[in-house]
């Protein structure tokens, strides 16, 4: 199933369920999904509002790499479920891994634009990182507990010191 696709009314029941998938995993990069989408509407704004001229040409910038990031995150999401019904360690790994940066990318952006940007959407930017510090806390507890499953679990040190590190 492909819910970026289907009703979110069939995600949300689906996610109610007891059932592997959805789970977390893919409420993070939903999280993910929606910050990026709040910072490009804030972009978007932004983009043509006088008193913002300065900003427009980094506005547009980052307009362009919060809609990648969005859709990055709804294919992650889907991405999430397919881990965790093929019981794929890897990318049950991999996928929070990213959304986990990602996130941090997201927050990155979008305290930008809360600063710089259309003052009317200062508080969909602020929520923005607030969603995007969710994502990537949930993501990052995904990897952590996903690698202590494993038998090989000292291999991925690097990625979780990496991964403490981000905000």
């Amino acid at each position: 199933m492909r819910y970026t696709k289907a009703v979110l009314s069939r995600y949300v029941a689906d996610l109610s369920k007891k059932m592997p998938a959805p789970g977390g995993g893919s409420v993070a990069a939903l999280m993910l999904a929606c910050a990026a989408g709040l910072v490009a509407m804030a972009c978007a704004y932004t983009v043509g509002k006088e008193r913002c001229k300065a900003f427009w040409p980094r506005a547009r910038r980052l307009l362009k790499r919060s809609l990648a990031i969005k859709g990055e995150a709804l294919r992650l999401l889907d991405a999430d479920i397919a881990a965790y019904e093929g019981k794929d360690q890897v990318r049950s790994i991999s996928v929070p891994a990213r959304v986990c940066r990602l996130s941090a990318q997201t927050m990155r952006l979008a305290r930008e634009v809360s600063r710089k940007g259309n003052r009317s959407l200062r508080s969909d930017a602020d929520l923005a990182v607030s969603l995007a510090r969710l994502s990537a806390a949930a993501a990052r507890s995904y990897v952590r507990v996903n690698v202590l499953h494993l038998k090989n679990s000292a291999r991925y040190a690097k990625l979780l010191n990496e991964l403490k590190r981000l905000p």
